[in-house]
């Protein structure tokens, strides 16, 4: 998989927005952030940002 479908995998599901009350997993603001932006980060890391 070449970083552009990489960052394409990614991209829906930092476009999500923050789980209300009673969601089935609970999580802090926190924890929904660095999941969020975690995977994104060590590919930019790793092969640079998107051009």
């Amino acid at each position: 998989m070449d970083i552009a479908k990489q960052f394409a995998a990614i991209d829906p599901l930092r476009g999500r927005s923050f789980p209300r009350s009673g969601a089935a997993r609970e999580e802090t603001r926190a924890q929904f952030e660095a999941e969020r932006d975690g995977p994104g980060e060590r590919l930019a890391e790793r092969w640079g940002r998107p051009e």
